[in-house]
């Protein structure tokens, strides 16, 4: 399918779960990772909370990025969809990763960076635990370079209690 403004969309199939879990949307905005997308794609789609959805957003990628996104939603019909665009940045990437959405709840990841199989069950927990969260952020672990495998943010974080504002700007 083609959106109105060039994106072209790969349809996932339709989740097939008994389970009235909320759906999460994975946005994961690619370009040029062809040596770590699919860790990170793995990251996601053996979370233990089931109910997922992960959108790579390739970038206008030069390198094996789109194809290797495209063999990843072969193997996971069902958990993935691919979204192909020409090079607009990586706000733009992620925008067209959420329009593209079907989840009630949006998670960010960055293509190299990866997920603690629990990750995500641990962040539906906290907001449907408390109905007046409206956003939970967490860790991820770099993949590849001097950094490998490390935490992304400091444990404990000591930077000042985070808002939406300071969030934002932070991805």
């Amino acid at each position: 399918m083609t959106a109105a403004s060039g994106t072209r969309i790969e349809e996932a199939r339709p989740l097939h779960s008994s389970t009235p879990m909320k759906l999460v949307s994975v946005i994961m905005p690619a370009y040029n990772v062809a040596a770590y997308l699919e860790a990170a794609a793995l990251s996601v789609v053996q979370q233990t909370y089931p109910a997922i959805e992960l959108i790579i957003v390739d970038d206008g990628s030069k390198d094996d990025t789109y194809e290797i996104a495209c063999r990843l939603r072969a193997q996971w019909p069902d958990r993935i969809r691919v979204v192909q665009q020409e090079n607009r940045g990586l706000a733009e990437a992620r925008n067209s990763g959420i329009r593209a959405a079907r989840g009630e709840y949006l998670a960010l990841l960055d293509s190299d960076d990866v997920w603690d199989p629990d990750y995500l069950r641990s962040q539906v927990a906290i907001l449907d635990l408390e109905p007046s969260i409206d956003i939970v952020t967490g860790n991820g672990r770099y993949l590849g370079g001097y950094r490998h495998g490390r935490l992304v943010r400091p444990h404990p974080d000591r930077r000042p209690q985070p808002n939406l504002r300071t969030i934002l700007t932070d991805e």
